[in-house]
């Protein structure tokens, strides 16, 4: 049978210690397999412990029965963990995988859905109705941009704004509600959810923060949603349809950052007068309307401070015959 066959009784513990060859006696196994073990051994307490990469083969040839006689002789305990180690590793290393499996696919569903919200804004943004062009220019765009983050992909503002348009939670929200609107109502292409769940909205609130361009989806369409004067808030419409182009674009930017009520039909002027009424009133609301009147004058006052700027610089690179050929991912408003 290829053995070694000897029976002996087992002696004891202590005079088994460093005596490799009364080792050998206490089953029946052959030269080879106790040598692979003995290398196993001194291999292990050379490397810290750390288990080393043999064939468990020879220990699952050794038997029960030599495996106890091994226990008492201290010489394959660890051995016979070793064994039962590599499936614990096999099942646990199984069970990673499964777990990557999960979460790629969590992953997948989660991009799924964000992804909705960009095919919406390209289609959108086809129709020129929904935001003319000579009311969100381009250098509009980019200006606000500089304004809410100054362009940082991972800006986050202490009142939960994320992204380089300082997305609100409220906002997706209202967006995913405009566009099913525009689906029931106008018959737009719209395969995404109905209404974001608390999950989904954490899930897309990591994606913003990670590609800019979720961010400029939500708060374009959020922008059209606000100029909209059927299913939207009609936010510097009127001052649009008078020809009056630099006031609607101050109620549309005010719209966006203090809400389309506060500033609809009022122009800052107006806001500055508010302000400085509610400025004077100490009680919770009016300190409320205080700073926000406070807030929105200057954030739409910095916004055509960044335009006029921009245009200088395109003057200038204008007549020195620079061209900017756009292929950048941090030109904020390539895109949009």
């Amino acid at each position: 049978m290829g053995f070694e066959e000897i029976k002996i009784n087992k002696p004891s513990i202590d005079s088994q210690k460093g005596n490799p060859n009364k080792r050998k006696k206490l089953f029946n196994i052959n030269k080879e397999q106790i040598q692979e073990i003995e290398e196993w051994e001194k291999q292990k307490k050379k490397e810290g412990n750390k288990e080393p990469e043999i064939s468990r083969r020879s220990f699952l040839k050794v038997g029960i029965g030599g495996a106890s006689a091994l226990v008492g002789a201290g010489i394959v305990k660890k051995g016979l963990d070793y064994l039962a180690g590599g499936e614990k590793e096999k099942i646990e290393k199984e069970k990673n995988e499964n777990e990557k499996s999960t979460k790629d696919q969590e992953q997948r569903e989660i991009n799924n859905i964000a992804d909705h919200y960009l095919t919406a804004y390209y289609e959108l943004a086809k129709d020129n109705e929904r935001l003319p062009g000579d009311i969100v220019e381009e250098d509009l765009l980019i200006a606000q941009q500089c304004q809410e983050s100054r362009g940082d992909i991972d800006a986050k503002s202490h009142s939960g704004a994320l992204g380089v348009m300082q997305n609100m939670e409220i906002s997706m929200v209202d967006v995913t509600k405009y566009l099913n609107k525009l689906k029931n109502k106008r018959g737009f292409s719209w395969d995404g959810p109905k209404e974001l769940s608390d999950d989904q909205i954490k899930d897309i609130k990591k994606l913003i923060i990670e590609k800019s361009d979720y961010s400029r989806a939500f708060g374009k369409i959020y922008l059209m949603q606000l100029w909209d004067n059927v299913d939207g808030y009609s936010d510097g419409r009127k001052q649009y349809e008078k020809g009056n182009i630099r006031a609607a674009q101050t109620e549309l930017m005010g719209a966006y950052n203090a809400g389309f009520s506060r500033v609809k039909g009022k122009t800052v002027e107006e806001w500055e007068k508010l302000r400085d009424i509610y400025k004077h009133k100490k009680d919770y609301k009016s300190q409320r309307k205080y700073r926000a009147y406070k807030e929105v004058v200057v954030y739409v006052n910095r916004i055509f401070n960044y335009k006029k700027r921009l245009g200088n610089i395109r003057d200038m690179m204008s007549e020195m015959n620079i061209v900017f050929d756009g292929n950048t991912d941090d030109y904020a408003a390539r895109e949009i």
